[in-house]
């Protein structure tokens, strides 16, 4: 398994991080905010300094240890910009399927791009995270459409499934499309970190329900659920889900559920689409506005991404210590991986 080797401290004191951003505009969530009292409490890609009482970020002496979004958005266009023209298939196919142990691949790998791209993975996020995907998959819907999905486990639905698709990772000259590719997974993390075990309460009988039976089931859920249900189960009262659901949807929610019961495939598309163009100022892009779960994970990448909050929702993450702890683990490490 390839690996980040850190040869130089990185001296960035994060003592700074441990009082809320300027930015912040809720309250403190005491449970995700607590100081650090030792090593065992730093992320990977950081070690505990005893003197001052904090974590600080490790780093690799020939990279700056840090991305410039201007720069990282740029190229990202481009990348998006060349990709060829899309042929999607009607149905998705998994091509190959792998156990995960440890951040590795078990047993033999059948192309060398399947092992390329799950190494990328578990370069840019900390272990703590990535122990929480226990499978991986090589899916195909054609050239276009879905690059890279999460979905659970269904032999323990309080673990993860990453699924990619090498015709979209890599481009028509066999070359990763590296930032493509980062803030997709990005986007695809910030899932498994908002809808792990530890922020909502995996539901099984939502899991197993068809789809004739998925939207009665849901409904009686919700009813029992006093935040936010999400499409995994409900999400626990203090979790970053449920609070970012408070501040930015609870107001519009009951407009947007309305949407939800248009049978018509394209009204229901349009009336999408005029939500978003209602409340534009309110999200990153259109596809943020698809529902909340996707709302928070593209807010979440741009948090990642942008050296400043481009609109509250991005600031929302700055209230939580850790968080920001974590946003400069993944750009360091995102530092690296695009200049390999």
């Amino acid at each position: 398994m390839k690996k980040l080797t850190f040869t130089l401290v990185f001296i960035i004191i994060l003592a700074v991080l441990f009082y809320p951003s300027e930015n912040n505009n809720g309250t403190e969530n005491d449970s995700q905010n607590d100081s650090i009292d030792s090593s065992g409490e730093c992320f990977e890609g950081e070690y505990y300094d005893d003197e001052v009482d904090v974590c600080i970020l490790e780093c690799n002496q020939d990279q700056d240890c840090d991305i410039n979004s201007n720069e990282f958005f740029k190229v990202l266009e481009e990348e998006q910009s060349e990709a060829i023209e899309e042929e999607i298939l009607e149905e998705e196919k998994v091509l190959r399927e792998y156990v995960i142990n440890n951040d590795s691949i078990v047993g033999e790998i059948a192309d060398r791009r399947d092992s390329e791209a799950w190494d990328l993975f578990v370069e840019l996020f900390p272990e703590e995270y990535t122990e929480y995907v226990s499978g991986y998959q090589i899916i195909s819907d054609g050239v276009g459409g879905t690059l890279a999905l999460v979905e659970q486990n269904p032999d323990d639905i309080a673990e993860w499934i990453l699924a990619v698709d090498l015709d979209d990772v890599y481009n028509i000259k066999g070359e990763m499309n590296k930032y493509d590719f980062s803030f997709t997974l990005i986007h695809e993390f910030a899932h498994v970190l908002t809808l792990n075990d530890e922020e909502i309460k995996p539901d099984s009988d939502l899991f197993l329900s068809n789809e004739d039976e998925y939207g009665d089931v849901y409904s009686n859920k919700e009813l029992d659920c006093d935040s936010f249900f999400t499409m995994e189960g409900c999400s626990y009262n203090d979790s970053y889900i449920n609070e970012f659901y408070s501040d930015f949807w609870s107001d519009v929610y009951p407009e947007f559920e309305d949407i939800q019961y248009i049978e018509d495939e394209d009204e229901y598309i349009f009336a999408l689409e005029d939500f978003y163009t209602k409340y534009e100022d309110r999200f990153v892009n259109e596809y943020a506005s698809t529902n909340v779960g996707e709302d928070i994970a593209e807010s979440f990448a741009y948090f990642i991404i942008e050296d400043e909050p481009s609109i509250e929702k991005v600031s929302f993450f700055y209230e939580y210590n850790d968080l920001v702890r974590l946003r400069d683990i993944i750009r360091a490490n995102l530092s690296v991986v695009i200049n390999e």
